[in-house]
């Protein structure tokens, strides 16, 4: 997430000008209202909503479960505030749908609409503290491929907390900006709202998104050279090869992680690039509004898929993490046979 907040940044067009020079009878919309009503009607209320309110009891049990594990690890601080993050978006994300579905006013006679970009405004912070939690993840494993004797040293607990505390501070501290500077009404756009949404939001993630994207294409390459390597000595000590798998497990966790993230964030990266090259592109525009918000709903549902399937990524990863989640939930010790 979120589509919303790279429309909302990269243009600071002229849009109400445009639209009072120009009639809604000249300007057709690019996509029927008919199918922006049915992508609206499907991934909204019913899709996304559905699948995040799974994420909410998914990542619940992570944070239990990482919790039982122990937060002395720098991995497992990472996956417990990821877990933490990631639940937080959950419930923003179903509160956007929410609000963003009905048609009452509030008290003060404003729109829901207004609730929906507040709750955004939260949700971008948790999406860019989840990124940067993601970036740590895959550098750290990275490190442990390239120098595996130095890393200890070099990813500590006190520096993970420390530089991740961070992070939390400073998306906080634009958050609050975002609300308290820019609005009411928060579902209007101008230059200030832009710079902070920018600063937060476009810039931390999109640099998160290529050092994950580049570190994932690191592992796995590293990963399948393992592999071989491994088949052509199989006669290796049986220590050194349980040692082998185990990080072979913990590679292709932070793999699937990181590929999740990918593939939540690829809806946000073609609207950017979309933006660069139609600096009109945005909600706003007549021409485009329906086209992106299409887009917002795309990226609200990948966000769903991406923060709910975490769970299932480390049920099959870790062998820790499974014993502790069957002895929460006694009914799966059956597929022991």
């Amino acid at each position: 997430m979120s589509a919303q907040a790279a429309l909302d940044n990269a243009t600071i067009s002229t849009v109400a000008a445009l639209t009072e020079s120009v009639t809604a009878e000249v300007i057709t919309p690019l996509i029927d209202y008919s199918i922006y009503y049915f992508v609206r009607l499907i991934s909204g209320p019913f899709l996304t909503t559905v699948i995040a309110v799974i994420g909410v009891f998914t990542n619940t049990i992570n944070i239990v479960v990482y919790y039982k594990m122990g937060l002395q690890e720098t991995t497992n601080i990472n996956f417990f505030t990821l877990a933490i993050s990631d639940w937080f978006s959950a419930i923003c994300l179903v509160l956007i749908m929410i609000t963003d579905n009905l048609t009452v006013k509030l008290p003060s006679g404003a729109p829901t609409e207004e609730i929906t970009h507040l709750v955004s405004f939260i949700m971008y912070a948790n999406s860019v503290t989840a990124a940067f939690i993601t970036t740590i993840l895959s550098l750290e494993r990275c490190l442990c491929i390239v120098i595996p004797l130095k890393v200890k040293k070099i990813v500590t607990r006190r520096r993970v907390v420390v530089v991740t505390s961070t992070l939390v501070v400073y998306e906080l501290v634009f958050t609050g900006l975002l609300i308290g500077r820019t609005g009411p009404p928060y579902a209007s756009t101008n230059l200030t709202k832009a710079i902070y949404l920018m600063c937060s939001y476009s810039i931390v993630s999109l640099i998160c998104f290529v050092i994950i994207t580049l570190t994932t294409i690191f592992l796995i390459i590293r990963l399948n050279q393992s592999l071989s390597w491994r088949k052509k000595t199989s006669t290796a000590a049986a220590s050194g090869q349980a040692t082998s798998n185990k990080e072979a497990k913990a590679t292709r966790c932070v793999i699937l992680i990181c590929g999740l993230f990918i593939f939540s964030f690829f809806p946000n990266l073609f609207v950017i690039v979309f933006a660069v090259v139609f600096p009109t592109f945005n909600l706003w525009d007549p021409y485009f509004t329906r086209l992106a918000y299409i887009l917002c709903y795309c990226s609200f549902i990948c966000q769903a898929i991406s923060i709910s399937a975490n769970t299932l990524v480390y049920y099959t990863s870790s062998t820790r993490y499974k014993q502790i989640f069957r002895s929460l939930f006694p009914c799966f010790e059956e597929e022991k046979q």
